[in-house]
């Protein structure tokens, strides 16, 4: 195969590629100030599993929009994309791994973050167990338990 039977790349401009990026970045960087802003005084999924699969719908809908306009901008190609389908049964066990290298990942950076505040002084030995404690999430304020453990019927 010669070099020229292959065609060339089309180059995207980089100013396609800023909106790109300016619009599927902006559609999560708008809501950290409304999350943050906001107090939650229900759960953030409805209180059925109907309602859970309208919310779902919901933000799928409106990722997909943002996201088409993002690709409306740009062109990307699948490749650009990185969207490159990986050979057949490989794609399980790699995602697996991803997933469980990520958390790794992140657990060895809190680690060596928190060694270092304990290191300097900073943070208290005996107050770490009690922020990792008070830092978790409540499930009652995402998803409404009573609803999961008496509501039965599905749809």
């Amino acid at each position: 195969m010669n070099l020229e039977d292959t065609a060339p790349a089309k180059r995207i401009s980089r100013r396609r590629w800023w909106i790109h990026l300016i619009l599927i970045g902006g559609y999560f960087a708008a809501a950290i100030p409304f999350a943050l802003s906001q107090t939650p005084r229900r759960p953030a999924l409805l209180s059925s599993p109907r309602g859970l699969l309208i919310v779902c719908a919901i933000q799928i809908a409106l990722f997909s929009i943002v996201f088409g306009l993002g690709w409306l901008a740009s062109r990307a190609s699948a490749e650009e994309l990185l969207l490159k389908w990986r050979p057949k049964w490989w794609v399980i066990p790699l995602g697996i791994s991803y997933s469980i290298a990520i958390r790794l990942i992140v657990a060895l950076v809190l680690f060596v973050i928190v060694a270092i505040l304990i290191g300097t002084g900073l943070l208290a030995r005996e107050s770490v167990p009690g922020f990792a404690a008070d830092s978790r999430t409540a499930a009652e304020r995402i998803v409404d338990i009573s609803a999961i453990q008496h509501n039965r019927t599905y749809f």
